[in-house]
C-alpha cells in the first residue's frame, strides 16, 4: 500500500514538472512586456523568477492533476478511456482564459497581454491533460452524479444568480474597496467582462462537477466544484505577486470575493431549483 502511494504521488510530481518544463519553453517565445505601471517584483529584480516560478508551477500543476484524481481517476488503473483529463484540462483552459482578458491599467496591448498568454497557458494545461490520461483511469465509463445542466433553459437559468452575484462583488470591490482595475475609464468594458466571466466561471464549476464519482459518504459535487474554482484562482492571481510588487491585500480581497460570490451565487441557484421541484 505504502509503495502504491508513492508510485502515485510521484506520477504526480512528474507530471507537474513537465507541464513547468513545457510552460518555461513557451513562456521563452513570448517578447517582454513594455508596460510601466507595475513595477517588478523583488524575484525580478534579484533574478529569482525562474526558480520561483518553477516551484509555484510545479506546486500548482501537481495540485491541479490532484484534484482532478480525487474528482474522477482510481490510485489503481493507469489511463483514461474517455479523454477526461483532456477535458478537465480544457475546462480550466476557459476559466483561466476569461480572467487573463480582464482589462487592467497595465495591459499593453490585447494581443501580447491577452492571447498571447491564453495560447501559452492552455496548451500548458492541455499538456497536464493528456498526462492525466496517460497515467490515470477508470476501469469503468464514470457517469458523473454532478449538477452539469444538459439543457440551455436549464444552463441560463441556473448561471443568473451567481453571474449576477459575481457582478455586484466586482463593483462592490471596484467602488468600495478601490482594487487595481480600469473600471473608472472603461467602466462599460469592464462590466461587460464581469458578466462573461461571472457565466463562464459557473459554467466551468457546474461542468466540473459532473465529474465527481459516486463514492460512500461523498459530499455534494458542487462543493467539489467550487473548490477546484477556488483554487485554481488563487494560485492563477499568485503568479501575479512573484512577477509585479502588486499589493496582496488586494489580490486577496479580490480572489476571496470572487470565490465568495460564485460559491454562494451556486449554491443559492441550486437550493432555489429544490424548492421549485419540490413544488412541482
Amino acid at each position: 500500500m505504502e509503495n502504491r502511494s508513492v508510485h502515485f504521488l510521484l506520477k504526480i510530481l512528474i507530471l507537474g514538472v513537465v507541464t513547468t518544463i513545457f510552460r518555461i519553453c513557451c513562456q521563452l517565445l513570448l517578447p517582454e512586456s513594455n508596460q510601466t505601471i507595475l513595477k517588478p517584483s523583488i524575484f525580478v529584480t534579484s533574478k529569482t523568477l525562474p526558480i520561483a516560478f518553477s516551484i509555484l508551477a510545479v506546486i500548482s500543476y501537481s495540485i491541479f492533476a490532484y484534484l482532478f484524481i480525487l474528482m474522477v481517476a482510481d490510485k489503481r488503473v493507469e489511463t483514461s478511456k474517455k479523454n477526461q483529463g483532456l477535458k478537465y484540462s480544457l475546462s480550466l483552459c476557459f476559466l483561466w482564459s476569461t480572467y487573463l482578458f480582464e482589462p487592467l491599467p497595465h495591459a499593453v496591448s490585447i494581443l501580447q497581454d491577452s492571447i498571447a498568454y491564453v495560447i501559452v497557458d492552455s496548451l500548458a494545461l492541455l499538456v497536464m491533460g493528456l498526462g492525466l490520461d496517460f497515467f490515470f483511469k477508470s476501469k469503468t465509463n464514470p457517469k458523473g452524479t454532478g449538477a452539469w445542466i444538459k439543457t440551455i433553459d436549464g444552463l441560463l437559468s441556473s448561471l443568473i444568480v451567481p453571474t449576477v452575484f459575481f457582478l455586484l462583488g466586482r463593483l462592490c470591490l471596484y467602488n468600495i474597496f478601490g482594487i487595481y482595475s480600469y473600471f473608472e475609464e472603461r467602466s462599460l468594458v469592464t462590466i461587460l467582462w464581469c458578466l462573461v466571466t461571472g457565466a463562464i466561471s459557473s459554467s466551468v464549476v457546474l461542468y466540473l462537477t459532473s465529474f465527481v464519482q459516486n463514492r460512500k459518504n461523498s459530499r455534494n459535487p458542487l462543493f467539489i466544484g467550487i473548490t477546484v474554482y477556488a483554487i485554481n484562482l488563487f494560485f492563477f492571481n499568485s503568479f501575479m505577486l512573484i512577477v509585479f510588487d502588486f499589493n496582496p491585500l488586494d489580490l486577496l480581497l479580490r480572489t476571496f470575493i470572487d470565490i465568495l460570490a460564485i460559491s454562494s451565487g451556486l449554491l443559492i441557484s441550486e437550493k432555489l431549483k429544490e424548492i421549485s421541484n419540490d413544488r412541482k
